[in-house]
């Protein structure tokens, strides 16, 4: 009977001592645990020696419990700290896949050095409406061999030029607008100059520079490049006081290329007119 009470007390004592620091999930397995540890220990417990006395049992169980208490309540506080948090992140792309969408948007830009080039490849990628993790992937697939934190890097100062692309786009258009402005100011009166000189010369209405053409349609001037098309296409006209005006009708992207050509045309241009006023002195010194 005295046995069994000591089960039934020490059972009892188990259940209180843990519910106090673990949780009730982990109750069950400790207590399980405890009375079969108990079991044991009252099996010993009737195999010793007449001088010891079933309260003595009771103390050296009692210590046996909180011995117990104590390491579970540290064992439950070191898996508290490990605990591994729930993530949310996506599969990530597979290799193969990030190899393709890399080759995909790295059209084009074999030029560039790498850096530039993978810089290009995120930023078409975002445009793409990628996310952010895909496109760490892709850039990682780059020959370069970047690392992953470089990889995210590069993604993110693209993230970034793209933010800044964005907000400024009516700056942007304001300063295209701008550049094609002065490209025309300059370009224009030269090329009504020198096809009115080609005119005279010639009675030909299409002027032939190195890769470009320069043609007079009507009242239209049109320069064409052999390779990128139509540069610029103007209404070209004289108003009563001579004065000559024009007005785009179409404009093409303005290149530093277009504006060393004209540069070169202007510097030429000067050097017909200088020579015609050469010849017309020389004519007016025989006339005397």
């Amino acid at each position: 009977m005295l046995a069994t009470e000591l089960q039934s007390y020490l059972e009892k004592r188990a259940i209180s001592s843990i519910a106090d620091y673990i949780e009730q999930s982990t109750i069950s397995s400790a207590l399980t645990e405890t009375v079969l540890e108990l079991t044991q220990q009252l099996s010993q417990y009737q195999q010793l020696s007449a001088g010891r006395t079933i309260f003595d049992d009771l103390e050296a169980a009692i210590v046996y419990l909180e011995q117990l208490h104590r390491s579970q309540k540290t064992v439950d506080a070191i898996a508290l700290n490990k605990t591994p948090t729930i993530t949310t992140d996506e599969p990530k792309l597979k290799d193969n896949l990030s190899a393709e969408l890399y080759k995909h948007y790295s059209a084009d830009l074999q030029n560039l050095l790498v850096t530039d080039r993978d810089k290009e490849i995120a930023i078409r990628a975002l445009l793409d409406d990628k996310p952010i993790q895909d496109v760490e992937e892709i850039i990682f697939a780059s020959p370069a061999r970047w690392t992953q934190d470089e990889a995210r890097e590069l993604v993110l100062i693209a993230s970034n030029q793209l933010a800044t692309q964005k907000s400024e786009p009516e700056q942007s258009l304001d300063e295209k607008q701008r550049k094609e402005e002065e490209f025309l100011a300059m370009a224009v009166p030269i090329a009504v100059e020198l096809i009115n000189w080609q005119l005279r010369e010639s009675g030909s209405n299409s002027l032939r520079f190195k890769r470009a053409t320069l043609e007079k349609q009507g009242r239209e001037l049109v320069f064409t490049h052999d390779e990128r098309g139509e540069i610029f296409r103007v209404a070209v006209n004289r108003n009563q006081s001579g004065k000559l005006e024009y007005s785009p009708i179409y404009i093409g992207s303005v290149e530093r290329e277009d504006i060393q050509v004209w540069q070169k045309a202007d510097h030429v241009l000067q050097q017909i007119i200088e020579e015609q006023q050469q010849e017309l002195r020389q004519n007016k010194g025989f006339s005397l």
